[in-house]
C-alpha cells in the first residue's frame, strides 16, 4: 500500500511540474559527440608523440655531434613533450567520461588510453606518415620555424651551419641552395651523414662545416632537414 501511495506521489508530482523524458536520441547524439572529441584528441596526441620522438631523435644525433647544438635543439623536444602530456591527460580524463572507461579504474583509463597512443605512433611513424606532416608544419608555421626550430640559426655558414636544398650532384660536390635561395657548392667528400640523410637531388639537409670563401662550404656532416627528411614517402618500404 505504501509502494503505491509513494508511486501516486512521484506520478503526481511529475505531472504538476509538466516534466518530459529526455529523447533517446539526445543521448545518442552525446555519445557520438564525445567519441568524436576523444577520437580527435587521440589523433592529436599520436601526432604530438610523433614530433616529440622526431625532435628526440634529432637532439640525441645532433648532441653527439656538437654539444652547442643541445641547447636550441632542445626546446622543441620540451615543446612537444608538454602538449603530448597535456592530451594524454586530457584524453584519459575523457574516456573516463564514458561508459567504457567509467567500468574501468584511473590506473587502467591511464594505461588504455595512452597505450592506443604509442600504438597509433608506431603505425604513423611505420607508414612515414609523421616526418611528412612534421616536415610540412615545421616549414609552414611561422611560429614552428622562426620560435620552435629557430631555422634561420641554420642559415649562418660563417658560424658552420647550413641547410637547403640539394641541386645537383658531382662526385664529391653537391650545389645546395640556401634558406637565402643562394647557391653554395659544398664538399661532402669526407663529411659523415645519418642514415637517414639521402644525397640526391631534391633533399633538404642540414650541414655542419666550415665556410672556405663566398660560396664553398666543407662539410663535416650532414643530417636530414626537420622531421627526418622532408622527402620521405608513404609507404616508402614497399620501394
Amino acid at each position: 500500500m505504501k509502494s503505491t501511495s509513494a508511486k501516486d506521489a512521484v506520478l503526481s508530482q511529475i505531472q504538476k511540474e509538466h516534466l518530459r523524458p529526455i529523447p533517446r536520441i539526445y543521448f545518442q547524439v552525446a555519445r557520438i559527440i564525445l567519441w568524436s572529441i576523444i577520437g580527435s584528441i587521440l589523433f592529436v596526441a599520436i601526432f604530438f608523440g610523433l614530433f616529440l620522438l622526431n625532435d628526440a631523435t634529432d637532439l640525441f644525433r645532433l648532441g653527439r655531434y656538437s654539444t652547442d647544438s643541445i641547447i636550441p635543439s632542445l626546446f622543441p623536444s620540451l615543446f612537444w613533450s608538454t602538449l603530448f602530456l597535456s592530451f594524454i591527460f586530457i584524453g584519459v580524463f575523457s574516456f573516463r567520461k564514458t561508459t567504457t572507461g567509467y567500468r574501468y579504474t584511473i590506473l587502467w583509463n591511464f594505461i588504455i588510453f595512452p597505450g592506443i597512443v604509442l600504438l597509433g605512433i608506431g603505425v604513423f611513424r611505420f607508414l612515414g606518415v609523421g616526418p611528412l606532416m612534421h616536415t610540412y608544419l615545421a616549414e609552414n608555421i611561422p611560429f614552428l620555424s622562426d620560435t620552435v626550430y629557430k631555422m634561420s640559426s641554420w642559415n649562418e655558414p660563417e658560424n658552420g651551419r647550413i641547410a637547403g636544398t640539394i641541386q645537383s650532384l658531382d662526385g664529391g660536390n653537391i650545389l645546395l641552395r640556401n634558406l637565402d635561395g643562394k647557391t653554395w657548392k659544398i664538399h661532402i667528400a669526407t663529411a659523415s651523414h645519418w642514415e637517414l640523410v639521402k644525397i640526391e637531388i631534391g633533399e633538404k639537409v642540414r650541414i655542419f662545416g666550415k665556410m672556405k670563401s663566398g660560396d664553398s662550404f666543407e662539410a663535416d656532416h650532414i643530417f636530414p632537414w626537420f622531421g627526418q627528411g622532408g622527402k620521405k614517402r608513404l609507404f616508402q618500404f614497399f620501394e
